[in-house]
Formats: C-alpha cells, structure tokens, sequence
C-alpha cells in the first residue's frame, strides 16, 4: 500500500497560525479496479473555497468521489500496468465488487462508460501531475498522449481513458475542482 506524510496548516482560536494536521495517509485500493490501483485523498471539500478553511475529517468518507460544483478534491492516484487483472469473478463477487467501490469511491462508476472502455467524463477540471512512471491518456479522436514524469496535464472536463502500458505502477497528483458545464 502506498503511504504519504500529509501535513495541513490551521488557523486556532486566536487566529495564529499551526499545524492542524501531521499525519501519514495509506491508499485506499478496490478489488474491480486493477490489483494495486490506489487513491489517497489528501484534501476534500464542497463547499465555496474560503480560508481557513475547514479541515476535512479523514475518517468521514467522500460524499462523492468528484467534486460538486464548488468542490475540490486533492488525491494521489497510484495506477498499476493494465497487464494487471482482478481476473473473472462470478455474479456475487461482482456485486460485492461493485458495492465495495460505491462505498469507497461513491458515484466513481456514474461515470464510466458502461461497456468497460475505461471512458469517463466529468464536470471538473482535473490539474494533474505525473510523479513516477509513464501514463497515457486517450480521447474521443483516437490521440493518445503520452505523459513521461514531470508531466503537467489538465484535463478539461472531457472523455478520456487512462491507460498505463508499462510494467511499473505509474504515480500521479490530482486536484480536481468542480465545474458547470458550458456547452
């Protein structure tokens, strides 16, 4: 499991400045995802952005995985190789699959088309940063780009599927921010 020190400054009751949070935070892994695939949510809110803001409980679960409208979230995703497989699994070990990841990642699958493409798309725009590992991200038009660590990505509210085509597990930033669609 992939662990990160995650430190959150605060405001106290005098209104000094101090450190509210210092704790390490261990991914959270879901049986229909690929084995080893991760999430750590480091920062969650939706409510509109002020500051100090209120410190999100870890324990309280996400009342859903993307942010509303005003929402951000703030996670570190650990995507392994899609060589990796969480195999054939009957009717009832799907059903507790399925009911395992709306718990931890509620709404997630909403999402995704449901003929397993792996598209999704959502109304956020997600700031992302590929720390470790090469990852790829595939659109609509049949592109493919490749993001090599270092990368910088937003992604703007589109269809996309991630795809990781190495061995290695590839490590990646988010901070997803609620938005209203335009178009």
């Amino acid at each position: 499991m992939a662990r990160v020190k995650v430190v959150i400054t605060g405001e106290n009751d005098e209104g000094k400045s101090y450190v509210a949070v210092n704790e390490t935070r261990v991914g959270t892994s879901m049986t229909l995802m690929p084995p080893e695939f991760e999430l750590i949510t480091l920062w969650h809110t939706d409510e509109p952005p002020t500051v100090p803001a209120p410190i999100p409980s870890q324990s309280k679960p996400l009342p859903t995985f993307f942010p509303a409208g005003d929402g951000v979230r703030f996670l570190i995703a650990v995507h392994p190789p899609e060589s990796s497989s969480a195999g054939e699994m009957d009717e009832a070990e799907q059903a507790a699959a399925l009911a395992e990841m709306e718990e931890k990642a509620p709404g997630l699958l909403s999402h995704f088309d449901p003929h397993g493409s792996g598209f999704h798309k959502t109304s956020t725009i997600d700031f992302v940063v590929v720390l470790d590992g090469v990852l790829h991200v595939e659109l609509e038009s049949g592109e493919i780009a490749e993001l090599p660590p270092g990368t910088c990505f937003v992604q703007n509210g589109t269809n996309h599927a991630w795809h990781n085509y190495t061995d290695k597990p590839v490590t990646t930033v988010a901070v997803m921010i609620g938005a209203r669609r335009g178009k």
